[in-house]
């Protein structure tokens, strides 16, 4: 008996110290992306001030700001995930964990040196290259090795000692196929960042084609459709459950019988495939929903689903004829970014660090808290209603950001502002961290 309770003080302990781990790491990323970002609104009201920083000017920070995001606080919350599911549930694993986000932390650092510098692929949100692109790939080949000999290890212990690796149980059939999977990204990054190739384009009007545009939000929509899975999180009505892979398989074989390559934005069936995404607006969140979530989690989860709605409805509008043509160069697909972004990935982060805390009693961060939560998205509506209308007006007249900047200026400084309480609100989270750290310090040792 005395075993047993010791083996679970165990399994709280890893868990308290992996998401401080994983939600430390995660905010302190989220807080100097958003830093860059409010560096960047600076320049464009102020570009004066580039001179500050010699060299490096606004495309160099750009590099910094977009992959750091997408990087960091988008990649790390998951990298969480995977450590809590594969991990032994010992506080001596913590050391792995430890050196995995220490290791992914250290490749960014070095990333953002390399793009100040102007070494980049020139690959929007891909922009490793030489030195930086190497470390980034043998980081992630590592970060895999590392899983792969978690899950033999557990997968021997299984068949031999028993419960010797902790709480770990013998890996599923998902485990392996996740494995599988994760085994692929590192040859899938070290060949898209290859300057000489390029994504499938539109050669019509220069932006993505429906079935590239369907086969990557369907592969978002796996993603997210095996969360919970992974998470170990119950699904509460099978019959949505199935209604949702149903769906995902029917939307998977389109996907196969269309046209690949370069298709046009005005081909119909290009049209009416993409179109065929809107039945994810109300699937996906109902799915998540029929999971039994983490006490604490109900408004991050009614925000994602409220981003995912306006993600894939501003996606499908942009593609069709005419809105494409208008919008694809403007600051309109800047917000349909920050929607992605700062609204959508943020939500589902959150609900992910939620997750982790729910199994001990430490304050994740305050990140439930409805304050920190309401300016966030002041923040971000406030910050998007400004793009919105800078995008607007240059759609309607274009060389409206040239020839009236009188115009522009007081847009420019208004966003500023919205990234200014943004910022602050990242940084709370976390700072909301540190009151804790003492906490659970021998826990972690």
């Amino acid at each position: 008996m005395n075993s047993l309770l010791g083996e679970q003080e165990d399994a709280v302990a890893f868990r308290a110290g992996l998401f401080r781990i994983t939600a430390g790491f995660s905010l302190l990323w989220l807080s100097a992306a958003n830093l860059i970002g409010l560096w960047l609104a600076l320049l464009l009201a102020c570009p004066g001030l580039a001179d500050l920083s010699g060299p490096a000017g606004y495309g160099r920070w750009m590099a910094l700001h977009l992959d750091w995001q997408l990087y960091g606080w988008c990649s790390l919350p998951a990298v969480g995930v995977l450590l809590n599911r594969w991990l032994p549930r010992r506080p001596a694993a913590l050391l792995l964990a430890r050196w995995a986000f220490g290791l992914w932390s250290w490749v960014l650092a070095l990333g953002g040196a390399w793009w100040l510098r102007g070494e980049t692929s020139g690959k929007l949100f891909l922009d490793w290259s030489g030195l930086a692109r190497i470390c980034f790939v043998a980081m992630l080949v590592g970060l895999w090795g590392m899983l792969a000999f978690v899950l033999f290890r557990r997968r021997r212990a299984s068949h031999g000692q028993g419960r010797s690796e902790g709480s770990a149980c013998t890996p599923s059939v998902l485990d392996w196929l996740v494995l599988a999977g994760l085994g692929t990204v590192p040859l899938a990054i070290w060949t898209a960042t290859k300057p000489q190739l390029y994504p499938p384009i539109n050669p019509t009007s220069g932006g993505p084609t429906g079935t590239n545009l369907l086969g990557s939000t369907l592969a978002v929509v796996l993603i997210l459709g095996l969360l919970p899975h992974l998470l170990e999180i119950p699904c509460r009505n099978r019959r949505v459950e199935r209604l949702f892979w149903g769906c995902f398989l029917a939307e998977s074989l389109l996907y196969l019988l269309l046209g690949h390559g370069d298709q046009s934005n005005r081909d119909g069936r290009q049209i009416g495939a993409l179109a065929s995404l809107l039945l994810w607006i109300p699937l996906l969140p109902l799915y998540l929903h029929s999971c039994g979530w983490a006490a604490g989690c109900r408004l991050w989860g009614i925000s994602f689903a409220g981003w995912w709605t306006a993600l894939v409805l501003t996606g499908f509008a942009f593609f069709l004829p005419g809105l494409l043509d208008a919008a694809k160069f403007s600051h309109l697909l800047v917000a349909h970014a920050h929607i992605a972004m700062a609204g959508m990935l943020t939500s589902l982060n959150m609900l992910l660090l939620l997750q982790l805390a729910a199994a001990h009693s430490a304050d994740p961060g305050r990140l439930r808290e409805p304050v920190r939560f309401s300016l966030w998205h002041l923040g971000l509506l406030f910050h998007l209603l400004v793009l919105c209308a800078v995008g607007w007006n240059e759609a309607r007249t274009p060389g409206w950001l040239w020839h009236h900047a009188a115009e522009v200026r007081p847009l420019y400084w208004l966003r500023v502002v919205a990234g200014a309480g943004m910022t602050a609100v990242s940084l709370s989270w976390l700072l909301a961290l540190l009151p804790g750290e003492g906490d659970g310090r021998d826990d972690t040792a």
